[in-house]
């Protein structure tokens, strides 16, 4: 093991070799500690901040989330079904989740809040995590990876990234650079009185032009497509509901503006800003001088030297890592540490009907598209294994085994697809669309037969 480095070694993980370790201190990497501790898998938690809480030990920016936790809902708090109505807190092994109750006329809790409830999670878990420390980078070696740290190098046969879309991204604009970016803006009063433009018309940017309604002179938000608005896209991916006071202003003259134009430069002047702009929806150049400007432009993932290529998914938000978080401490657990991983046994007729009636249902592969997959393993008649990363499964060199994913193409059409593993080969087969987004019946099963037909015969 290397030396330490500039932080101090107390504290319950202090630099060494372990099983496993697990870099993120927000709720994924805290609800991941604690299933593998229950599964008696050794670990270090490793977090650059304080305390628990992540993200949400400073955003968002004005202190209420966009994710529900109703206190009265048609579910009896007790029971899993309850968590469709509460997206805030994190599940455990055969424990009820300690629940975030919002204070105040609203079913939103505020950051405040949230930070609590994943600091009592961890209380209530036993989590520990060697705060203070940030990682800096990776080495891979033959029996696993080295960790170099603020704290310390770290050894371990297993590192998880708990690290979420946690840093801020901005495109190559010229004069951007000159703008804070929203993770950046600590002084909301400075905003007082000044005449605000707003890069973005995503959660973030409607957040902050509802919040400076109170504050700013004129707010002014832009960006080259129209709003894609929740209501409208009937999805968490549009501008959230909560957020649209701004929207509204603007379209009642309020004197607000919501634009759809592409940003060409912004120049810096001696009092303020000057920023230029190209009409999308309506052709034509625009341009303002204001006070402020500030960069709503979103997050990347800061994965340092582990940079490949794709975009993250959904695993920062917790209807994302809820599946991700037990099903990474099963995985880890059955295939590093000898935990058994539970298995349903299905008949080889049945194979067909259960990957239709999993491409159809299973909100796991709907919410962690080309992420998670259900896998049916073949080496001992057909037995389902439940869900896997996607990646894991056609990485390994396992045995023969079929799975089921759900994926969007660039054109946004949504298809199931199977992925079948025959002596060490992974073979892709995308499925037909359905414009009902229905892949179950006799239609789907049949096609699925096919495709499956080779790869039973050798096994049953």
């Amino acid at each position: 093991m290397a030396g330490v480095g500039g932080g101090a070694p107390e504290g319950p993980f202090p630099p060494g070799r372990y099983p496993v370790a697990i870099v993120g201190t927000g709720p994924g990497g805290i609800q991941l500690s604690s299933l593998l501790r229950r599964r008696g898998v050794e670990h270090a938690l490793l977090g650059s901040d304080e305390g628990p809480g992540g993200m949400f030990r400073r955003f968002p920016l004005f202190e209420r989330l966009i994710t529900w936790s109703k206190p009265y809902a048609p579910a009896d708090p007790g029971r899993e079904e309850y968590e469709r109505y509460d997206w805030n807190s994190l599940p455990a092994d055969d424990e009820p989740p300690v629940r975030v109750s919002p204070e105040g006329p609203t079913y939103f809790p505020s950051r405040a809040e949230m930070e609590q409830n994943i600091a009592s999670f961890a209380e209530r878990q036993g989590v520990l995590a060697q705060y203070g420390t940030t990682w800096e980078s990776t080495e891979r070696r033959d029996d696993g990876f080295v960790l170099h740290t603020t704290g310390g190098d770290y050894e371990a046969r297993v590192v998880v990234f708990a690290i979420g879309s946690a840093e801020p991204w901005a495109p190559s604009t010229p004069g951007l650079e000159l703008a804070p970016h929203y993770a950046n803006v600590t002084d909301l009063e400075r905003f007082r009185g000044r005449r605000v433009f707003i890069v973005g018309k995503r959660n973030a940017a409607f957040e902050v032009g509802d919040g400076l309604l109170t504050r700013a002179t004129q707010v002014i938000l832009a960006s080259p497509r129209p709003a894609n608005l929740s209501i409208v896209t009937r999805s968490t991916a549009g501008a959230r509901a909560r957020y649209l006071q701004v929207y509204e202003d603007a379209v009642l003259g309020g004197g607000s503006f919501v634009l759809d134009a592409a940003l060409d430069r912004v120049e810096r002047l001696p009092d303020g800003y000057a920023v230029y702009l190209q009409g999308t929806t309506v052709p034509g150049a625009l341009s303002f001088v204001v006070d402020e400007v500030i960069a709503c432009t979103g997050w990347s993932v800061p994965l340092k030297d582990l940079q490949k290529h794709g975009a993250p998914s959904s695993s920062a938000a917790v209807h994302g890592f809820r599946y991700n978080t037990k099903v990474l401490a099963d995985h880890i657990a059955s295939t590093r540490f000898g935990w058994k991983l539970p298995a349903r046994i299905l008949g080889p007729e049945d194979l067909p009907r259960a990957l239709a009636t999993a491409v159809s249902r299973d909100p796991a592969l709907w919410n962690q598209q080309a992420y998670l997959t259900r896998v049916f393993d073949l080496s001992e008649g057909v037995r389902d294994v439940g869900l896997q990363p996607l990646q894991a499964f056609v990485d390994a060199d396992g045995p023969d085994a079929v799975a089921a994913t759900v994926e969007t193409t660039a054109e946004g059409v949504i298809l199931p697809v199977l992925y079948v593993r025959r002596r060490g080969t992974i073979e892709e087969h995308t499925l037909p669309e359905d414009e009902l987004l229905d892949f179950s019946g006799k239609r789907y099963e049949d096609e699925i037969a096919k495709i499956v037909k080779g790869v039973i015969r050798e096994h049953v």
